[in-house]
């Protein structure tokens, strides 16, 4: 029906030419239903309420964010910084698929922000849209205890960076973390109050085009909200209607596995022999040379800590659209972020325990 309609070259070169003013500053507030706080080097966006309660309160603690990145992400990707009609057209039947109550956050959001809800639809549809996103997992088991490192790599990077935010929502479902940016209702990388840590990543070369379901973001935001473990994860994920094709990385406080999906494929990989990677392919024998083979020879090598994690995420980050790396430990609800520099996986990492968020303390 659809090919994701711009190329990763053509990405790249809108890319560069994002301003690079610096954005305005987050600033510690309190509304109902939300607040903003700095824990240590990393903020904290806490949400609670109905999902219009919490788009309002998003729309006033960060509003200010947003009117300055979602124009200058706009340009980075569409090339204008404002959403065509062919655009609008086109997210809003994509958009379909979004479970309601999530649409009427994205809704609250735009208008408590006062911006245009097609274009913070152009930004939580971006797995969808665009076949721009090269990311790079890698979890591993050591003596019982689950680690789980991931880069995202993402085109816009200049309209990105300085703005990493940590989102905790409450409110229906499981408490669930979002590690984001203003104006994101749907998840690329995330954690809930059990543990179970959750990432997307886009596969490239296949041409696949979009077919009608629950888009990427969303698909994901779905399983932090309503399961406990991988495996209840990977069989709601299998059971979702999806869209294009993309792989998942999933870990809980016991085990980790990577997904290959698409509208009619659905293959699981567990951890071997103590690892699982995953990167922007199908079939592990099919990877290129290069950040997967990285991975794995890391996985293999074995005695990673968390220090040793954060070093494999700077060997395999993409340069410019590196603005995310983080090391998760699901047992401890604990993170350590880096968002603040491109590569992101260049550090600093902040340590984050979430676990006063994620249980409600």
């Amino acid at each position: 029906m659809h090919a994701r309609f711009l190329s990763l070259a053509v990405l790249l070169l809108m890319a560069q030419s994002a301003c690079a003013h610096s954005p305005p500053a987050f600033r510690p507030a309190e509304v109902k239903n939300g607040s903003l706080k700095r824990q240590g080097q990393v903020w904290v966006l806490q949400l609670s309420g109905t999902p219009k309660q919490r788009g309002k309160a998003a729309g006033a603690l960060v509003g200010e964010q947003i009117r300055w990145v979602l124009p200058r992400y706009l340009e980075a990707t569409l090339g204008s910084k404002e959403v065509s009609g062919q655009v609008r057209g086109l997210v809003r039947k994509m958009a379909a698929g979004i479970p309601e109550k999530h649409r009427e956050q994205i809704e609250a959001l735009a208008e408590s922000a006062g911006v245009d809800p097609d274009g913070l639809l152009v930004a939580n549809l971006a797995p969808d849209l665009f076949a721009a996103m090269a990311c790079s997992c890698l979890a591993v088991s050591q003596e019982g205890s689950v680690l789980f490192a991931r880069n995202l790599d993402w085109h816009g990077g200049d309209a990105l960076a300085e703005l990493g935010l940590v989102v905790v929502e409450s409110g229906e479902g499981l408490r669930f973390a979002s590690l984001t940016w203003p104006g994101l209702v749907g998840v690329a990388t995330g954690i809930n109050e059990k543990g179970l840590a959750a990432a997307d990543l886009v596969v490239l070369g296949r041409g696949a085009g979009f077919q009608p379901g629950v888009p990427v973001f969303f698909a994901l935001r779905g399983l932090l909200q309503t399961c406990g473990s991988v495996e209840e994860a990977a069989g709601r994920l299998e059971k979702t209607r999806r869209t294009v094709l993309q792989n998942y990385m999933l870990a809980d406080p016991r085990t980790a596995a990577a997904l290959e999906t698409g509208p009619q494929r659905f293959r699981r990989r567990d951890l071997s022999r103590g690892h699982v990677a995953v990167t922007n392919h199908f079939d592990p024998d099919k990877h290129p040379k290069g950040r997967y083979k990285k991975l794995i020879a890391a996985g293999k090598k074995g005695g990673l800590d968390v220090s040793k994690l954060q070093q494999v995420l700077k060997n395999v980050a993409l340069g410019d659209m590196n603005v995310q790396a983080v090391v998760f430990e699901p047992g401890k609800l604990t993170i350590h972020l880096a968002t603040r520099s491109r590569p992101a996986a260049k550090g600093p990492f902040h340590r984050l325990d979430l676990s006063p968020f994620l249980k409600g303390k």
